[in-house]
């Protein structure tokens, strides 16, 4: 029993068996749904001593319409004496054969007196405790004949003790209302727990330093009620006593079930209140209460005071306040208890009068959600309304549950088109695999001309996606929409520059600057789109590329313009503007992993893997790629997952990882990303893994087919594919060296206007094709270019190549100076295989952890930094300036750079080709810009 209740419990068992002078005794115990009414009669039977004879009966919902049920349930008593039993079996025996409304007139009245005599005599051998818990349930013929009774025992020792629910409808039954005024009366009424009560509660579960911060929280969401506390209080993990608490508490199942069974014991009105009161707390902005009793009312078509009194049921009980729920979770439980056909019911009349009253569109669309059908227009316009509101908050759940409610309500075949597109767009977002099952819907509305350009053009990126080529052709070519020929030119633009190739009416070209707004907003800004787009296709120059992208990136990150961001970062990637493209898609990583999106991060993280690729850092493009390609299903990445893949397996092969590439490898790809220029990056990994492997053969069959599918898409970007290169390599490798030269060379053409990483790449791959001093040459011009581009790892290859030329022709001082910088760039970007290296092992004193001196051929990052600017010619004092220390230190730094390379000036320095490589923040080392 609750410990608030021992002082009461003392009081009413002293007036009903010690102060007997009073001969007979009533107790009206009164209080509310939950307050421990029950526990106190309960407790009270257990300490009657055993000389009293106790009767006990209850009063049930359930067996309120059986006539004299309760009567009953106090004369099965066994310890009954004879008599007592014998007049009650006359009563009942009278009572089956005497027809009428009252059975209680004639010969049953007479039968009632005797009985009640009998029960007065019986208490001069055995005094008697009736006890009638929920008096408020009894059966109203068990009432009638306990007035009689109580009447006729006046003089008699008997206790009568009656439990009552408060707050009482004023038309209750005439005896309890005489018994509640009678001067023999003792009213008992229990009030709600106190604080203090709440914390003693709370100690016994979860000690008394957790309970002591906790007990306002718990009085503040039960109102004191010692059903819902001791619910509570059990649902919280026992914890230790000595800690201290955060007054964080947890409603689990105990919680919930004693929640339902408060507003199941208030009556089947009061029920139906609760749950209406319930559905209107899911309302963002909800009405006052008298507002509230007005809604109600009208919903369950009942009167407004009638609701009134129901409110003040479910105060007393604990559940409300103010005409709100106390605890938002005993609405969610109560609304999750309501049979589904009527909670359906009851959330349309609610959303219904919300709307007619002028509530906003999220009252009405939170409603909404809880129904099967939505009706009519106004509902159909409020689910959207408050959709789009989610989606701008990227709650984005939420608005793809109200866009399926409101596709279900419209007849509008316009509407339901933009519904299901919107829905589309948003389980691309968050679901690839769902969204393909709803882009036939959007397919078929765009052919029908149910769509408007702009959606028609998103709808091709998620084709394109998809790898479905041929309806995206057939989509184009059918669309009512799309038969202007700006609309389809900017598409021929769109789709091959993300994915796939390009249609076969021949090259797209840029549009014209124009003031049509049909797509991206302005036509200043679909203009820049178009010539980014085209731009890319054909290779130009970086600039052009960079000025066209970087507006783009400015522009607004949404759902319809995604797109666009992740084409202007692969054309800042493409252009080499490495430090710019990193910090907008470190911005935008950033940004979207806040927003409910892990498509978008997906790509987003592909991209960024590929940047830390071409900056050489291959540990971390190998990481963040695999994060990349595990942020959504493989089978959702569609022809995507290509970019990903074949970054992590370059990763892989460049730190020595073969067999993880060739792992990665099988990974099992849809069959349309070999129609994609997704297919070229896989294509392009598995023959570099190949060549790893030493097997040139299957590399170069591998290369050809990079060849046959960039020739046959017009696609002469030798950052998309530079599969001329790749061929130079695999044929050298095959003895083919005029073969290689040729191809090199061509290539080498093709990237006149690329950036310093394309260039040099093509410099390196000529140089290894020429003989004599030429060689030595081009390793020069492509350590120089490879330099400035800032990838550490393609810098450290061609040092390599660049070390063993000099090897080659017989200058081992300037192959060891090659090859010890090589050294620091490979062991800083966790490229293995070129510590392997016979020039890097002799240059570096043997591999990396031989010997105990085998860490002096290596430079601390502090002596990185200022080898780097001495060999760009900063002097002592400039040096000091730039990194902030003493000229002394500068010296010292440079005797110990000077002693571990071997060398003994500052142009050995640049003849071991240190340079500025791009940083992981996208900034130069040493902050040079």
């Amino acid at each position: 029993m609750a410990i608030d209740r021992r002082q009461q419990l003392h009081d009413v068992l002293r007036f009903v068996v010690f102060e007997r002078y009073f001969r007979q005794r009533t107790v009206l115990i009164q209080g509310p749904v939950g307050s421990g009414r029950t526990s106190l009669l309960c407790a009270l039977a257990d300490e009657v001593p055993e000389e009293f004879l106790v009767l006990r009966a209850t009063g049930s919902r359930a067996e309120k319409s059986d006539d004299h049920g309760v009567i009953g349930q106090l004369f099965a008593n066994p310890d009954l004496a004879p008599g007592v039993v014998g007049a009650f079996d006359e009563l009942t025996a009278m009572r089956a054969v005497t027809p009428g409304p009252d059975p209680g007139n004639g010969r049953c009245r007479w039968a009632l007196q005797k009985l009640a005599q009998e029960l007065v005599a019986a208490t001069a051998e055995r005094p008697v405790v009736i006890l009638l818990d929920d008096s408020h349930l009894a059966d109203e013929a068990s009432l009638g004949d306990l007035g009689v009774l109580w009447r006729r025992m006046a003089t008699a020792d008997v206790a009568v003790v009656v439990t009552q629910l408060l707050p009482a409808q004023a038309e209750g039954h005439p005896w309890l209302s005489e018994v509640a005024v009678h001067p023999r009366t003792r009213q008992v009424r229990i009030e709600p727990l106190s604080e203090a009560e709440i914390e003693a509660m709370l100690a016994a579960r979860i000690g008394r330093a957790h309970a002591r911060v906790a007990a306002a929280s718990a009085l503040a969401v039960t109102g004191g009620s010692p059903l819902l506390a001791s619910g509570l209080a059990t649902d919280q993990p026992v914890r230790s006593h000595g800690a201290i608490g955060s007054g964080e508490l947890l409603f689990g199942a105990e919680f919930a079930r004693r929640v339902v069974l408060s507003v199941d014991s208030v009556g089947p009105s009061t029920r139906s209140v609760a749950r209406a009161l319930a559905a209107l707390h899911h309302a963002v902005d909800p009405p006052g209460q008298a507002e509230t009793l007005s809604m109600i009312a009208r919903a369950l078509e009942s009167d407004v005071d009638d609701v009134g009194f129901r409110f003040g049921e479910l105060e007393s009980a604990g559940l409300i306040s103010a005409g709100r729920y106390r605890a938002a979770v005993a609405a969610d439980v109560v609304v999750s208890d309501i049979p589904a056909e009527q909670r359906a019911e009851l959330f349309r009349r609610l959303a219904e009068i919300v709307h007619f009253d002028g509530g906003s569109d999220e009252s009405v669309a939170r409603l909404l959600e809880g129904t099967s059908e939505v009706p009519r227009e106004w509902g159909v316009d409020a689910l959207w309304t408050a959709a789009l509101d989610d989606m701008r908050h990227d709650r984005v759940e939420t608005a793809l549950a109200r866009l399926a409610a409101a596709a279900r309500g419209t007849a509008d075949p316009a509407r339901a088109a933009a519904i299901n597109f919107l829905r589309l767009r948003l389980e691309w977002r968050t679901n690839p695999v769902a969204a393909s099952e709803l882009l036939p819907l959007s397919v078929s509305a765009a052919t029908d001309g149910l769509l408007g350009g702009p959606e028609v053009h998103q709808l091709c990126w998620y084709l394109a996606w998809y790898g479905h080529v041929d309806r995206l052709r057939t989509l184009v070519d059918g669309s009512a929409t799309m038969r202007a020929p700006d609309d389809r030119r900017l598409v021929d633009l769109l789709v091959p520059a993300v994915f796939t190739p390009a249609r076969d009416s021949g090259p797209a070209q840029p549009d014209q600057p124009t003031s049509d707004d049909t797509y991206v907003g302005t036509g200043a800004r679909r203009s820049r789109f178009s010539m980014l787009v085209h731009s890319m296709r054909t290779g130009a120059t970086p600039g052009l590329i960079a000025d066209a992208a970087s507006p783009m990136l400015a522009s607004p990150f949404l759902d319809e313009t995604f797109e666009f961001h992740v084409t202007a970062l692969t054309a800042l990637l493409q252009a080499e503007r490495h430090p710019e493209a990193i910090a907008h898609a470190d911005a935008l990583i950033e940004d979207v992993r806040e927003r409910n999106a892990p498509t978008w991060l997906a790509i987003l993280l592909s991209v960024r893997a590929e940047l830390h690729l071409r900056s050489g850092e291959v540990e971390e493009a190998h990481s963040v790629a695999m994060t990349s390609i595990s942020t959504i299903s493989v089978n959702g990445w569609g022809v995507g997952l290509g970019i990903p893949l074949g970054t992590a397996v370059l990763a892989c092969v460049a730190q020595g990882r073969h067999a993880d590439a060739a792992s990665l490898l099988q990974t099992p790809l849809p069959p349309e990303v070999f129609e994609t220029r997704f297919g070229l990056a896989v294509l392009r990994a598995r023959g570099i893994c190949r060549l790893e492997l030493g097997s040139t053969d299957e590399a170069h069959e591998t290369f050809m087919q990079c060849r046959s599918l960039a020739l046959s898409w017009s696609i002469e970007a030798p950052t998309y594919a530079p599969w001329r290169m790749d061929l130079a390599r695999a044929r050298l490798l095959l003895g083919d060296q005029h073969g290689a030269n040729r191809l090199a060379r061509a290539h080498l053409e093709r990237c006149a206007t690329a950036g310093p990483r394309v260039r040099g790449l093509a410099a390196q791959a000529v140089a290894a094709t020429v003989p004599g001093p030429e060689r030595i040459e081009g390793f020069v011009e492509a350590v120089d270019l490879l330099r400035q581009s800032g990838d550490r790892y393609a810098l450290a290859r061609a040092l390599v190549d660049l070390g063993n030329a000099h090897e080659e022709f017989g200058n081992s001082s300037a192959a060891l100076v090659a090859g010890r910088r090589a050294a620091v760039l490979a062991r800083s970007c966790g490229a293995h295989p070129l510590l392997d290296d016979p020039l890097v092992i002799r240059s570096s004193g043997g591999r990396p952890g031989e010997g105990a001196g085998a860490g002096s051929a290596f430079l601390s990052d502090a002596e990185q930094r200022v080898a780097m600017l001495a060999a760009d010619g900063h002097s002592n004092k400039s040096i000091s300036t730039e990194l902030f220390i003493t000229v002394s230190t500068v010296e010292q730094h440079l005797t110990r750079i000077y002693r571990k390379l071997g060398i003994v000036s500052r142009s050995d320095l640049r003849a071991a080709s240190f340079g500025q490589p791009w940083g992981r923040s996208g900034q130069r080392a040493c902050g040079v810009t």
